[in-house]
């Protein structure tokens, strides 16, 4: 419940996008924290998994509006 708070008290002073990025690497956290706590295997499908997030963050940050462009004439 705690972590929900924070979530939410985020999006105060942060964009719902950003807050959406930061939400997308928390499954990375969770099996670096994972990896290096309990000392568990990082193998091939952690590593595809890994690869898919960084992707989707990249997706998403990539894809932002463009400015409008006013013609004078």
């Amino acid at each position: 419940m705690i972590a929900f708070w924070f979530y939410i008290e985020s999006l105060k002073s942060l964009t719902a996008k950003e807050t959406s990025l930061m939400g997308s690497a928390e499954p990375l956290a969770a099996v670096g924290t994972t990896v290096i706590w309990l000392h568990e295997p990082f193998g091939l499908f952690q590593w595809l998994g890994t690869a898919c997030i960084i992707g989707l963050i990249v997706l998403l940050q990539s894809n932002r509006p463009k400015p409008i462009q006013v013609n004078d004439k």
